[in-house]
Order: C-alpha cells, then structure tokens, then sequence
C-alpha cells in the first residue's frame, strides 16, 4: 500500500553534500519504491528535472531504477559532489541523461553540453559529452571541448574506482591563454599539440605521451621549438623529458613529477651553449646592467 500519494515541497533540500534548493515532488512513496511524477528541483532560477522511478532497497539489494534527469542549465560541480568526481569543475552544463539498471550497476546514457567552465583551473569553452553507463564503467563515448582557440579529446573508459583507460588528444592549445592570468613566472606562450594514452589511476597512472610546440616562451623569454614526453609506469610519480632547441637557448630537464598535489618533484636541468641574459632581465631587469 502507498505511504504517500500526491506531492511534497521542501526548502533547502540537501543530498549528498549538495543544497538542491526547493525541491517540488509529485509521485508515490511505497515501502519498496519512489515513483517521480516528477521531482522538480530549482535554485538560483535554474531547474534540474527528474523524473520515473526507484526501488528504495539496500545498495546492491532492491535497488533497481529508471530514471530520466534533464537540465537546461545546472552547475556542474554539484554534480561532482553528488557523485564523488575526483576532479575539481565548475560550469552551467546542459544535462539529457536516461539511466536503467540498478543503482549499484546503472545503465544508460547521458549527454552533457557546457558553453565555458573550468577543470583543476583550467578555462575550457564549448564542452560537449557524451556518455554510456555500463554497471561499474563509464564509456566515454566523445568528450571534446575547446581550450582558447585549440582543443583538446577524451575518448575511453573510466571505472567506479577511478581507472582509467583512454587517450587524451590536444590541438593547437595556446598556452597563452591557459597562464594568462597567472604570475609572469608562471606564464607561457606558444601552440601545444600531441597525444596522451592514459591507464591505471590518477594516483599511480600508465601514461605515454608526448607533447611539441614549434615554438614557446616561458616569461617572456623565446625557448624556441619544444618538446614534452611523458612516461608513468604505475608508479606515485611521473617521469618527463623536456627538450628546448631555440637559436639562443639549448636546454633540457629531466625528472619525475609527483602525480598528486603538493606535486613535488625531482628534476634536473642541463644547459649548452645558452644566452642567460634574456631570461634574467625579465625578473630583474637591473641585474646586467652596469
């Protein structure tokens, strides 16, 4: 028999770890299952809509669904502490998602659009995803978004614990635009393509990969033509090869990279027959002049 048949409203509605805002349902609630006829979710003028229904057994037990969530405009992060992301994000995404199954084992697919945002800090334009759920992995079928006027493609799997197997695809990404607003000695310039496979976790990741710019600067300063290759072998850390071969300036470093923050490291730089002077007087324009 029904507990409850009709609807409900709810200020400050909170679930894993998020405030929903008002929550307006329409349904019935049984001892077994939650039916959605809809659940309206709204704050801040946005609308998140849900709608089907949902065994409310134990996890892995009675916990079938079929649920439909559409959004016209909602903000990714509250999606990322809701579901655990291990990824810092923020944006409004447009968000289409049917998911059948069980909640321990979901199937479905999901498609998500989002016109600018950022990643770990990182401004992206024009997201677009789509996804297919299959029990404990995630097919990201195409995830492609612009980074200033180049681009950047995932294509692979991600598991419910976080592994990964996929390749990472950049093209012609203007460094300028991702360190703009970072401090002088943190800013680059210059055009980045390459292509990273990635497997294992994000704490201790397979990774091959290289990157190449025709030419960069670091500060400022011209490096000329660059290369970056990357080698992680399941390990905490994340060994690297930097080449610059510019007319005034040969150098490299070499090293592994902490794959977690602080991101400590342990590199090592080696210089041939380089002009300091060009580098130095972007800091200290004082320090050649007599």
């Amino acid at each position: 028999l029904p507990v409850c048949d009709g609807s409900l409203a709810a200020r400050g509605f909170g679930y894993r770890g998020v405030n929903w805002g008002r929550a307006d349902w329409s349904g019935r609630l049984t001892t077994e299952e939650l039916h959605l006829r809809p659940l309206l979710l709204r704050r801040d003028s946005r609308e998140l809509r849900l709608e089907g229904q949902l065994e409310t057994g134990d996890f892995a037990d009675r916990d079938r669904l079929d649920v439909r969530v559409t959004t016209p405009s909602w903000p990714l992060e509250d999606f990322a502490t809701a579901l655990k992301w291990d990824v810092q994000v923020s944006g409004l995404a447009q968000i289409a998602a049917a998911i059948s199954g069980r909640r321990s084992a979901a199937l479905g697919e999901a498609q998500a659009t989002c016109p600018r945002g950022a990643a770990h800090g990182l401004p992206f334009q024009q997201l677009e995803a789509r996804l297919k759920l299959a029990g404990r992995t995630v097919e990201v079928a195409s995830l492609q978004a612009r980074l200033g006027d180049g681009g950047v493609t995932f294509h692979g799997t991600v598991t419910d614990d976080e592994t990964y197997d996929g390749l990472i695809a950049v093209r012609n990404v203007d460094l300028a635009r991702l360190t703009e607003s970072h401090p002088q000695w943190m800013q680059w310039s210059g055009r980045v393509s390459g292509d990273l496979v990635v497997q294992g976790t994000l704490a201790r990741p397979i990774v091959e990969g290289r990157l190449q710019s025709p030419s960069t600067a670091w500060a400022g300063a011209p490096l000329g033509p660059t290369t970056l290759i990357l080698r992680g072998d399941a390990q905490p850390t994340v060994g690297l090869a930097l080449a610059c071969r510019g007319a005034a300036l040969d150098a490299s470093m070499e090293g592994r990279v902490a794959t977690l923050p602080p991101f400590t490291a342990d590199l090592r730089l080696a210089l041939r027959d380089t002009a300091l002077s060009p580098v130095l007087t972007r800091f200290h324009p004082q320090l050649l002049r007599g």
